[in-house]
């Protein structure tokens, strides 16, 4: 199907696909009453995968990515497969939600399972163990907007038509993997398979919330933090929870062994349910404190956090002794230097190397894009520096061509940092 869209695609603008990722009907599949079904690049399996992530399907902005990411890879020349392989990792769970559904599969131990500091390091340097897909396969609209489950999938011929033409050959794909659904309306889905046997219920694990920000309360509960029992809304199901915890715990320990030992990374313990610094940042052993730049006031635990979760991955090296604001890192292997610069007690910009790998992890985390950002910007104010002060104190920032990105986790300022390394 990809080489039917292929030259769409190839003649779009970037902005014009994320700004409509149908592309104003040429992206459509089919179209019935109030339902529609569009393209985007989410095709390619991977047939080395243990664990397959399951969504609803294709958000706007998860459509969006993709498609533009393989756009990006046909231009620079990239075969179908290679340019497939890299949208579907780059669209996938991409924006917000990625760091609660990253934060519940580190909680349940996955991470250390599959012998890697955590879960984001699937969607990089990991990918090949994990498969993301979703319930229907391609971007499904109702009246324009995203299809969020309603009406059933399971009981409307056009959607169910994408998990019997699509899913359920992924499933045949892969039926030693662990399959994943997030939230009920995708596990409507894998639970379909299950019922016409195509799927062995041992392998599914049921009941995880999706990780959508607007489904905040459950993915917390989940975690364990957040209100207590007693405290919780009445959409949210403790006991449903609970079990659906215990029972995801207990399967990710009945992975085969080998699993682990695929991998040449350190297995490391999940984190412990308050914890919101990935599991790396935690588990790594530390001879000294960590070393942050000291604010006016006491740092914000986001800004520590942050720091700690650089310091702790092997990717990164402390560079220069922190200033009072910037604290600077240095990529590994690649060399480049990067900073860290406080802008509050709360926040947080990396100030990194105007790349197009940068541009691009950026984008996935659904952070606009910022523009690039250079010395001395204004002719008519030859001595205006034009951007914070502290970056003159290093050489390779002083003059360089940078991107001030804004990052509001530690798990998200990884995940973009990655792109570094």
């Amino acid at each position: 199907m990809f080489t039917q869209f292929r030259p769409i695609i190839a003649a779009a603008s970037e902005a014009e696909i994320l700004r409509d990722p149908k592309l104003g009907g040429r992206l459509t599949l089919a179209a019935e009453g109030r339902i529609e079904i569009a393209y985007a690049p989410f095709e390619h399996v991977v047939p080395t995968a243990r664990v397959v992530i399951i969504g609803i399907t294709p958000g706007v902005q998860q459509a969006g990515n993709a498609t533009a990411e393989a756009r990006r890879r046909i231009l620079a020349g990239d075969d179908d497969a290679t340019a497939l392989a890299a949208a579907k990792v780059y669209g996938s769970f991409s924006g917000a939600m990625r760091d609660g559904l990253v934060r519940m599969l580190d909680h349940v131990g996955l991470n250390a399972r599959l012998g890697i500091p955590t879960c984001a390091r699937l969607w990089d340097s990991h990918a090949h163990l994990a498969h993301f897909t979703s319930a229907l396969r391609y971007p499904v609209f109702l009246d324009g907007e995203n299809y969020n489950g309603n009406p059933s999938m399971t009981r409307t011929p056009i959607l169910r038509s994408l998990i019997e033409d699509h899913l359920a050959e992924e499933a045949r794909m892969l039926p030693d993997a662990l399959w994943i659904p997030c939230g009920g309306t995708a596990a409507e889905g894998v639970d379909w398979l299950v019922r016409k046997g195509v799927l062995d219920p041992d392998r599914v694990c049921l009941g995880m919330p999706h990780p959508s920000p607007a489904n905040a309360e459950r993915v917390q509960y989940f975690l364990g933090i957040g209100r207590e029992r007693s405290a919780l809304s009445p959409k949210t199901n403790p006991d449903l929870i609970e079990r659906a915890r215990a029972g995801m715990i207990a399967k990710v320990q009945g992975l085969p062994a080998s699993v682990a030992s695929t991998t040449r990374t350190e297995v490391v313990a999940a984190p412990r349910p308050r914890e919101a610094v990935p599991a790396a940042a935690k588990s790594a052993p530390r001879s000294a404190p960590v070393v942050v730049p000291k604010p006016a006031a006491s740092p914000d635990r986001l800004v520590v956090e942050i720091h700690e979760a650089i310091r702790a991955d092997g990717r990164f090296q402390e560079y220069r002794e922190p200033t009072k604001k910037l604290a600077t890192y240095r990529a590994r292997p690649s060399g480049a230097v990067f900073g860290a610069l406080m802008d509050g007690k709360d926040a947080v910009t990396l100030w990194l190397p105007a790349s197009e790998a940068v541009k691009g992890a950026v984008a996935s985390e659904g952070i606009a894009v910022p523009l690039v950002s250079r010395p001395y910007p204004n002719p008519a104010k030859p001595d205006a520096y034009g951007r914070h002060s502290n970056l003159k104190a290093v050489p390779e920032l002083r003059n360089a061509a940078l991107l001030a990105v804004p990052v509001t986790s530690a798990g998200q300022a990884i995940r973009v940092l990655a792109a570094l390394a």
